[in-house]
């Protein structure tokens, strides 16, 4: 059995190896499935825990390995897949929630950085990173049987019609996607990448340019980049587009005005 980078759970039932070349994999504890992109299934292994006694309400993990192509360096955990019974489920600090039906939360964490100095490994494990931290692509891998109700989570409305980008927490700042909102309002969005600023504009009446900054730096109007999309707080949308912003508990933002 690999060791997991992420921390081992008690009452485990029993640890399985996953074959990804079949493009599916089928839940054990629960009725869903992933589907396996063909990407995924050339670098990534996969084994499965599930649990006799579910603790806080995890029924299952299956947890994704990157294995180096020098075959020598042992593999490397990559994301790691949650299903909790929803009624146990409370916000990890690690596990992002992905999606929520009425009785299930899947979840997921990927590994924080890129372990490879240089070359083909680091390449590939780095666009495959980039695959496993968005939500949006592991939300896509999951199929629920027919006729399930899902709760709705991180969706934008802009005077009441969805918006197809979604909204992301981190802490406790909900960042809502800029060029999605604004097109939505009717401004003109462009990015000049050698200086890192964002241009809205709506005719000749109004010019507005954002700064973009590291997370950890951004000011209340700065913008950020996650998941290679610029987004801003609420606070960016109510001052300089003078727009009503109500965020509700499942992160849904509804934007008027």
């Amino acid at each position: 059995m690999i060791q997991s980078i992420y921390a081992v759970e008690i009452n485990v039932s029993s640890v399985n190896r996953i074959n990804l070349s079949r493009g599916t994999v089928s839940g054990a504890r629960v009725a869903y499935s992933l589907n396996i992109r063909a990407n995924w299934q050339m670098f990534l292994i996969a084994e499965r825990e599930t649990f006799d006694n579910p603790i806080n309400g995890l029924l299952e993990k299956i947890t994704f390995f990157y294995v180096p192509q020098d075959r020598t360096t042992r593999p490397i955990g990559l994301m790691t897949f949650y299903v909790y019974e929803s009624a146990f489920w409370v916000n990890r600090t690690r596990a992002r929630r992905i999606l929520e039906t009425e009785n299930h939360v899947f979840a997921a964490s990927t590994a924080s950085l890129n372990p490879f100095s240089s070359g083909f490994d680091r390449t590939t494990f780095g666009s495959l990173l980039r695959d496993a931290s968005n939500d949006e692509f592991v939300r896509n891998m999951i199929v629920l049987p027919h006729g399930t109700r899902v709760l709705t989570n991180n969706v934008v409305w802009v005077s009441g019609r969805e918006r197809p980008t979604p909204s992301i927490q981190i802490g406790n700042v909900v960042f809502i996607p800029v060029r999605d909102v604004a097109a939505a309002l009717g401004y003109q969005v462009e990015w000049d990448s050698r200086s890192r600023t964002i241009t809205l504009s709506r005719g000749i009446q109004f010019e507005y340019i954002m700064n973009v900054v590291p997370l950890a730096n951004r000011q209340s109007l700065d913008a950020v980049i996650i998941n290679n999309r610029a987004y801003a707080s609420s606070m960016f949308f109510t001052q300089i587009f003078k727009v009503s912003v109500e965020i509700d508990e499942n992160n849904n933002v509804y934007i008027t005005g």
